[in-house]
């Protein structure tokens, strides 16, 4: 009996029947704080963003970029972004990445 187990633990191993580690990689980009402005409302000709807000951006990649990577089609799991007053995700209406 003991062989037995051992012999089909041995061929789920072999052929692939055991659940496989799947990697996410999360990439976060945040840039420099906002330093140009333009008229943002057109009634009051306000802009409720500020020299203190800037863009984040977070990737969550099924695999890792290698180094230098040359431009290819990766497989994205998830994205947002935000400006510190916006945030838009994948799930948004409307959101689309496109091929480049």
């Amino acid at each position: 009996m003991k062989l037995r187990l051992v012999t089909v633990a041995a061929f789920a191993a072999i052929f692939g029947l055991t659940p496989l580690a799947k990697a996410k990689v999360i990439y976060t980009y945040t840039g420099n704080d906002f330093n140009t402005f333009f008229t943002y409302d057109p009634v009051d000709y306000t802009n409720p963003l500020s020299s203190s807000d800037f863009l984040t951006i977070q990737l969550t990649l099924a695999n890792s970029l290698g180094a230098n990577s040359a431009l290819a089609a990766v497989g994205v799991l998830a994205m947002s972004a935000s400006d510190g007053l916006h945030t838009f995700t994948l799930s948004d209406p409307g959101f689309r990445i496109r091929r480049i």
